[in-house]
């Protein structure tokens, strides 16, 4: 028995099986919906053999397909078609360009470069703003500079401070050793200010 007719009987089976359970006025249980299933999953295998399946469907579909010389035809039609847009869009930007004009009459001054006074204006003003900036660059590297200088002072005077301080502080200690070892030169010569 082929495989085919294998498939036939097995799908008749289940159909038998349906319809004694469409007949019943009682629902179907688990089991036999189970049953049914088994029954149609075990052995059915089914293999195609694509050589075969092309040769049956490769005459009806070549026979739905264009020819060459209509493949052919309809590309020189799309050409034309596309060749005459070209020149109608090529002949619109022709009339278009015909009509305007080489050169426009202004009636009043137009800024830009369009003379001497224009330039000189530009150049003027280019020449305001370079000359600003230079200030602005020189006049930041002296307070950069006055800056510089005032920390340095500020530096040296806190320096001779600290050591003015450490030279009060070592003449001190000098005279309170000079009045513990001299009582009575210290008080002669270093009085009590009270």
């Amino acid at each position: 028995m082929s495989e085919l007719a294998l498939l036939v009987q097995r799908l008749t089976s289940i159909d038998q099986q349906l319809q004694e359970l469409s007949a019943r006025q009682l629902p179907a249980t688990a089991q036999q919906v189970q049953s049914i299933l088994e029954t149609a999953r075990n052995g059915i295998t089914v293999q195609t053999n694509p050589e075969r399946l092309a040769q049956l469907l490769a005459p009806s579909l070549l026979g739905q397909m264009p020819s060459n010389e209509a493949v052919a035809t309809a590309t020189q039609r799309g050409v034309k078609a596309i060749e005459a847009a070209g020149q109608q869009a090529a002949a619109g930007i022709e009339h278009a360009a015909a009509r305007v004009p080489r050169s426009i009459r202004v009636d009043n001054e137009v800024l830009g470069f369009t003379g001497f006074k224009s330039f000189g204006i530009f150049s003027g003003l280019l020449l305001l703003v370079l000359l600003f900036a230079g200030f602005g660059w020189r006049g930041r590297g002296e307070a950069e500079a006055q800056v510089e200088q005032f920390q340095q002072q500020v530096a040296a005077q806190a320096k001779a401070e600290k050591e003015y301080q450490e030279i009060f502080e070592w003449s001190e200690r000098k005279e309170g050793r000079f009045r513990k070892d001299y009582p009575k030169l210290a008080a002669k010569y270093f009085p009590v200010v009270k």
